[in-house]
This record gives structure tokens, sequence and C-alpha cells, in this order.
């Protein structure tokens, strides 16, 4: 497992603004042994909370990780629409499930339904300047030029 190289400049930036991070993966095996890898990466003291597939029962793109994981963040009711949060990305030229919103995608057997995304990012870094659009000021006394 390598992060991106942007990974914990990003994670600094969401964390010195107060944001809350966290990590939700389609791992087979429980968190506390992927644990070891983020540590080993740098990544582990990063995030707020970390869970699996394993951990919940369910593969992603189904809600139950996502509401577990903000459920653990202390996430109010009113800040968990998925709809609001949702991302299609490209990981080192391998594209993830499309969700063009142009009907229901298919992960490893199961139907995931219509997603729309609201933004589209390539690099981590990008997010930041995504959540300037959607939330300025977000960042009150972090440097703007990340």
């Amino acid at each position: 497992m390598r992060p991106f190289d942007d990974s914990i400049e990003v994670l600094k930036a969401l964390r010195g603004a107060g944001v809350k991070t966290g990590l939700v993966t389609n791992a087979a095996m429980p968190m506390w042994m992927r644990d070891a890898e983020l540590k080993e990466t740098g990544l582990l003291e990063h995030l707020d909370v970390r869970l699996t597939a394993a951990d919940v029962g369910k593969l992603k793109p189904h809600p139950e990780p996502f509401r577990v994981a903000m459920q653990r963040l202390n996430v109010a009711p009113a800040r968990r629409s998925l709809s609001a949060t949702g991302f299609r990305t490209t990981s080192r030229g391998r594209s993830w499930p499309d969700a063009r919103g142009v009907g229901p995608a298919r992960l490893g057997g199961f139907l995931c339904g219509t997603y729309k995304p609201n933004a589209t990012i390539v690099q981590l870094k990008e997010l930041l300047k995504v959540l300037d659009l959607w939330y300025p000021g977000w960042r009150k006394n972090h440097d703007k030029s990340s």
C-alpha cells in the first residue's frame, strides 16, 4: 500500500481547519489489521475514524459503512446526506465505478443504485479547492495556498 503523494498534506490541512477525517475501505479484513499499514505510511495519526467493510458487513457504496463512519465522527443527522458528499475519482489510471446518474451501476454483483457526483477530483489536494467553493471560509486560519 502506498498513499497518494499529497495525502498527508491534505489531511493536515483538513484537520488544521477543524474538519474531522475518516477512512472507509472495502477491505475484507478488520481495520485493526490495516492500521499497521496506515501507521507505516504515516496516515494513521491523521485519521479520526477508520473502518472496513469487514467491520460493518457491507461493501461501499452501500450507505451503511458511511453511516457508521459518520456516527463515529459524531456528525449531526442534518449533515449525513451521502448525495451531498459524492465524488467520482480516478486512482493511478484506474477508474472507479462511474456515477453519472445514468442508471444503476454494479460493483461485484451488488446493485449500487444511481449516483451523480457533485465534484470530480483526480488529485486529493483538489478536494481543498472544492471545499473552498462549497464552504467559503471553512479553512478559517489555514493557509489558502494549499
